[in-house]
């Protein structure tokens, strides 16, 4: 028997705390809390995903170059049934007690698991994402980053991904109504989010 994924979560009554809100909090200054590890408690995924003074901290990283944003395809092979066949910008998953942080948790997602890219990434973090208008959003909050890359190549062995391509933000919002929930929130304030960005 496979051991239960135990995941990062923080209490809810602490995000209301600080200012709870409705889809995506450009910056994350006043949040510095949420991402104290001293705040942060590993529970089993099933419990976690059921308990709803709970959030799961979910890493979600756009990878940006040149002006282009990689989109990807999530096929039947991914986990979430609801995904399937949805488009998407974000990459990255539950941060697991084997990571031991929020950035190892990023680190793994899109260096060994979801995706390869050729030129090492300089990752920012640019904003909090919530939606409580369903269940499923309820137990979850978004770290949007970006992943800022010079070489527009990237490629996955994952099965549950595939049409990865670099795209133009006019060309992703062409896409729109295919992308998911949380890609169609980022896409939509696409242009504050890369303003985040360092300065090169």
């Amino acid at each position: 028997m496979q051991p239960i994924e135990q995941i990062l979560t923080i209490p809810r009554s602490l995000f209301e705390q600080h200012g709870s809100f409705q889809g995506l909090h450009i910056g994350i200054d006043g949040y510095a809390p949420l991402m104290d590890p001293a705040n942060h408690t590993f529970v089993p995924r099933p419990l976690a995903e059921e308990d709803f003074t709970l959030k799961q901290i979910i890493p979600y990283v756009l990878v940006h170059s040149g002006g282009k944003i990689l989109r990807f395809v999530r096929t039947k092979k991914a986990g979430e049934a609801r995904l399937h066949n949805r488009a998407s910008i974000g990459f990255g998953g539950h941060v697991n007690d084997g990571d031991g942080s929020i950035v190892e948790g990023i680190s793994r997602e899109i260096h060994r698991e979801e995706l390869k890219l050729i030129s090492e990434p300089v990752i920012t973090q640019v904003a909090l994402l919530n939606d409580d208008s369903n269940d499923v959003g309820r137990v979850h909050l978004g770290l949007v980053c970006i992943a800022d890359v010079e070489a527009q190549i990237a490629r996955s062995d994952d099965m549950s991904i595939a049409g990865i391509e670099f795209l133009t933000i006019d060309q992703l919002h062409a896409e729109f109504e295919r992308l998911e929930n949380w890609s169609q929130i980022c896409l939509s304030r696409i242009t504050e989010l890369l303003q985040l960005l360092p300065s090169k």
